[in-house]
C-alpha cells in the first residue's frame, strides 16, 4: 500500500494521494511583498478605470438607495418612536487617525493598506483633537483610537 503524501503549509495539512515530493523550497516568511505588489496593481487598474470624482461616486450611491424604495433616516427614526434624537453629552472620543497601516486586510471596513500613507490625520488636526479631549476631560471616559494602524502615525507619538 501507498501513503499519501503529506505537505504542512502555515496554517492547512495538505494531504493529497499518491503524490511525489516536490523540491524543497523555504518557508514564506512574509506575505508582505506579495500584498504590496496585488495592492499597487488593484490602485493601478483603479486609476485608470476611475474616471468618477468622488462627489459622483457620492450621487451615485444616494440614487442607487433612492431607487430602493427605503424609507429616509428622519422617516425611520419617526416610524420606530425614536424621533427626536437630541445631543447628549459625550462620554467616548473617537478617533480615525488616518488609513495607513502595514497590513492589507479583506475584511478592513476603511481599506487602510502600506499604499495609503499619505492619508494620515495631520499634526493641527491632532493638536485640535487633544484640546478637545482637554476641555471634555469631565466628561469623556473613553478615548478610542483607530485608522489604520494608529501606531504607525507620527501624530500619535
Amino acid at each position: 500500500m501507498r501513503l499519501p503524501h503529506i505537505s504542512t503549509h502555515r496554517q492547512s495539512t495538505l494531504v493529497t494521494p499518491h503524490a511525489t515530493p516536490q523540491a524543497h523550497q523555504p518557508p514564506r516568511t512574509s506575505l508582505i511583498p506579495d500584498s504590496l505588489q496585488l495592492l499597487q496593481q488593484q490602485a493601478a487598474s483603479k486609476e485608470s478605470n476611475s474616471t468618477q470624482t468622488f462627489q459622483e461616486e457620492s450621487r451615485a450611491r444616494r440614487r442607487a438607495l433612492s431607487n430602493l424604495s427605503l424609507p429616509s433616516f428622519d422617516q425611520a427614526l419617526t416610524d420606530a418612536n425614536l424621533a427626536p434624537m437630541t445631543r447628549s453629552t459625550p462620554r467616548i472620543l473617537q478617533l480615525n487617525i488616518g488609513l495607513y497601516c502595514n497590513q492589507a486586510c479583506t475584511h478592513c471596513h476603511v481599506e487602510s493598506s502600506p499604499l495609503r500613507v499619505q492619508e494620515m490625520m495631520s499634526r493641527a488636526t491632532a493638536d485640535r483633537c487633544l484640546q478637545l479631549l482637554e476641555g471634555a476631560l469631565d466628561t469623556v471616559t473613553t478615548l478610542d483610537i483607530t485608522g489604520g494602524a494608529p501606531e504607525l502615525n507620527s501624530q500619535f507619538r
